[in-house]
């Protein structure tokens, strides 16, 4: 069988397009467009076909790692977190390697209100990979920021992971990945298919050992990512995670544990992550007549006040469907009552939470998020 056949998903100028930027898996050569006779189709091979048969697949090589324009960055700094901060941290702009005193000079400008525990593990992560936070490779976010149970994170971008994949060798993106997962690769990989988020698959290869890896990644269909304006979509942000998860297991010694990865289009101004879908809440920079969930705070007069004390609001829809979420996960994950509790007392940090219900709807989203992620991992 050749690579891929002229069908009604692969017109002639599809199978044109990817001769152009891939590869063939086998060999390494070109590919090209044949015509079967007596089927009348067009097929998608290697170049040398008719010879060897091979039928492998194809790939497209990874291109060269992305490193920001010196000049467009420095512009981008001064946008993002200010003129002063900007010209005090240049002399760093473009450096390859830095000293834990230099990257401690950096992260302690660009975010001086995170806690230093956080701060300590971006300049150790930076200092034993060779990052520079300028270069968009690592960001330190808040979360509900300005309230008592305001966190950190510390997050890198999806360029870096595919900085430091790069370090040990080229990769390769096989079979036309990303791409979105079909209903059959659904059935095949979780039992189901998934229809209220868009699942993407990225398959990636390491030419010169031949191993492959592959990651899964989703979006819910009714989450609108943010970030729109600058080219991010629901595509977008599941390919992230796909790839992501991908390079992990591609490229295992040379990623970082724990630390999540994203899109600098996911990313506003100094104080927003917008990742929703993906497990990570929004937080507005001004709180200026809105709640820090981003709901309007309207006072309840006096007469009011008992009422609704005695009739708190409805849980919101989205909340109750990611419980529902939650419980599908830890029954495809097969935990029993025990491991469920002793799950979420640890997440919510809370020795009194028994049971899915009682999550606290901050946390529900992110649990949700996680369980999936554990649930295609496992």
């Amino acid at each position: 069988m050749p690579l891929i056949y002229e069908d009604e998903n692969h017109s002639r100028e599809d199978l044109d397009k990817l001769r152009r930027v891939n590869k063939c898996k086998d060999c390494g050569a070109n590919l090209n467009v044949y015509l079967d006779v007596e089927s009348g189709k067009a097929f998608l091979a290697c170049w040398d076909w008719h010879r060897t048969h091979h039928q492998s697949g194809y790939e497209r090589e990874a291109g060269p790692p992305f490193e920001p324009n010196l000049a467009t960055r420095r512009e981008e700094m001064d946008q993002e977190y200010g003129k002063g901060k900007a010209d005090a941290v240049a002399k760093y702009f473009g450096q390859t390697s830095l000293q834990k005193v230099e990257l401690q000079d950096i992260i302690e400008t660009l975010w001086p209100e995170a806690p230093d525990i956080e701060k300590t593990k971006a300049i150790m992560l930076c200092a034993t990979y060779g990052l520079n936070p300028l270069n968009k490779h690592i960001f330190l976010i808040p979360f509900n920021k300005g309230e008592p149970d305001e966190t950190w994170a510390l997050v890198m971008s999806i360029h870096c992971k595919r900085l430091l994949a790069s370090r040990r060798g080229p990769f390769s993106y096989v079979d036309n990945t990303p791409r979105v997962m079909t209903n059959d690769e659904q059935q095949k990989v979780f039992g189901e298919v998934l229809n209220d988020r868009l699942y993407v698959i990225t398959k990636l290869r390491d030419p010169k050992t031949t191993a492959e890896s592959v990651g899964y990644g989703f979006w819910f269909n009714k989450d609108k990512p943010k970030g729109e304006n600058k080219g991010n979509t629901r595509f977008n942000m599941a390919a992230i995670r796909s790839e992501s998860q991908a390079l992990d297991r591609l490229r295992p010694g040379e990623m970082p544990l724990g630390v999540e990865a994203v899109e600098e289009s996911a990313i506003e101004g100094e104080y927003s992550l917008i990742a929703e879908g993906a497990g990570i809440k929004t937080v507005p920079e001004e709180a200026t007549g809105e709640s820090r969930t981003g709901a309007g705070v309207i006072p309840a007069t006096k007469g009011e006040t008992s009422k609704i004390a005695s009739a708190p609001p409805a849980e919101p829809e989205e909340v109750t469907e990611d419980r529902s979420r939650i419980q599908g996960s830890i029954k495809r994950i097969g935990w029993n009552q025990p491991k469920v509790t002793a799950y979420v007392q640890d997440r919510c940090k809370d020795k009194s939470i028994t049971s899915i219900e009682k999550i606290p709807a901050d946390k529900v989203r992110k649990i949700a998020m996680e369980l999936a992620d554990w649930e295609v991992m496992a």
